[in-house]
């Protein structure tokens, strides 16, 4: 049997003391895989929660197929939630993924903030955490067990700087912010590559992450930062570094009182039917980041979209995409004969160093130190989003 250890944050990931519930818990776990040695296929774990992705089928399906011709069995594990706090959550959920027998491999978290509570649980078992759309740039040097697919705060800040300069003629930006591993990043990059442009930051100012605009307390505690952030001065575009809710709303506010004001949306937020529904015709001033898109016209991003259509019933979203390439990622290790968390993990490390980077739906996937990533433009029109040339 293997001897339970207490799991560390490693340098990246600060989680805080584990209190002794949650470190009992990732012991046992810990020891249980390490007694259970009945063969089983490899299995991906998928560490989202109660945030349960539709893409899931797809993957399965394409699993199931792939077996059907003679590749290998490859199973997907998603752990069931308890409720409790949101940092023990993350962490139960991982050490869960870990004990799983089989598990070569974790897909997620949801968030880079979760993603970088849950590192040290990965690191300290040996599996390899793969990332789907966590921005933050702290995923990168969190230890050389987590890889982050999407480009990194830093990137899409140069992108967002570059948009609102040869796109928008904008020579001045607000940023509004959530204050979290996401939304600080994503202002830290945005700051940085508007200095290196010439341009002028007017002002920056954080907001709550999850107002709702039809709730008239919410919407007037969004207007009051909204308003005073302006009293800085109207710039000649805005950066929104916000989710959804707040990103959408925020555009609802400020549309009608600055009609030629334009807006860029980082990724989180998703240009969905609740965005659609919140901004309004407001909407239509905006353009977004995202890592993928529907309308990509390649013949793999046309084949997902639409399986994704015809076994979940709705348009695939960037996250759905993400993930996909995320799962398939993985499953493609394995088929390469990678069997085990160490052999997956130095097939991750080789891709774009020492073998070609994966072909994923969103694009080619690199995990060297000077990876390019792509990085999509959507522009709202008329109540649907299609993708934007840059320039």
């Amino acid at each position: 049997m293997a001897t339970a250890r207490r799991v560390a944050p490693d340098q990246g990931a600060r989680i805080g003391s584990l209190n002794v519930r949650t470190a009992g818990l990732i012991g046992v776990l810990l020891a249980l895989a390490g007694c259970d040695r009945r063969p089983v296929a490899p299995t991906i774990g998928l560490a989202y929660g109660r945030f349960s992705p539709g893409v899931v089928d797809v993957v399965t399906d394409e699993l199931r197929e792939a077996a059907a011709r003679g590749g290998p069995p490859i199973g997907v594990f998603q752990p069931v939630d308890r409720p409790q706090s949101d940092t023990h959550e993350e962490i139960d959920r991982a050490a869960t993924i870990v004990a799983r027998p089989g598990t070569v491999a974790a897909v997620g978290h949801a968030s880079s903030r979760e993603s970088l509570l849950a590192a040290p649980i990965y690191a300290e078992a040996g599996v390899p955490e793969v990332v789907p759309s966590g921005t933050s740039r702290r995923l990168r040097s969190v230890g050389p067990w987590t890889f982050s697919i999407a480009p990194d705060d830093s990137a899409e800040g140069a992108f967002i700087a570059g948009v609102a300069a040869r796109k928008l003629r904008a020579r001045s930006l607000t940023i509004f912010y959530s204050a979290d591993e996401y939304g600080t990043g994503l202002r830290d990059g945005v700051v940085t590559a508007m200095g290196e442009r010439g341009m002028t930051l007017v002002d920056q100012s954080p907001v709550t992450e999850t107002p709702r605009c039809e709730d008239p307390r919410q919407r007037a505690g969004l207007a009051a930062v909204v308003e005073a952030s302006l009293r800085h001065g109207v710039p000649d575009a805005i950066v929104l570094a916000t989710r959804t809710g707040p990103s959408a709303c925020i555009i609802r506010l400020l549309r009608p009182l600055y009609p030629r004001l334009r807006f860029i949306c980082g990724d989180a937020t998703e240009p969905d039917a609740a965005f659609l529904q919140l901004a309004g015709p407001a909407a239509d001033s905006a353009l977004g980041v995202v890592f993928w898109h529907p309308d990509i016209a390649d013949s793999a991003s046309r084949a997902f979209v639409t399986r994704f259509r015809r076994l979940v019933g709705r348009e695939p979203a960037p996250q759905d995409a993400m993930i996909f390439d995320a799962m398939m990622l993985v499953a493609a290790a394995i088929r390469e004969g990678n069997s085990t968390r160490s052999q997956v993990r130095d097939y991750l490390r080789a891709l774009g160093v020492t073998r070609p980077p994966y072909q994923g739906i969103s694009g080619p996937v690199s995990f060297a130190p000077n990876r390019v990533s792509r990085l999509y433009l959507f522009r709202v029109a008329g109540g649907t989003t299609r993708l934007e040339p840059e320039r």
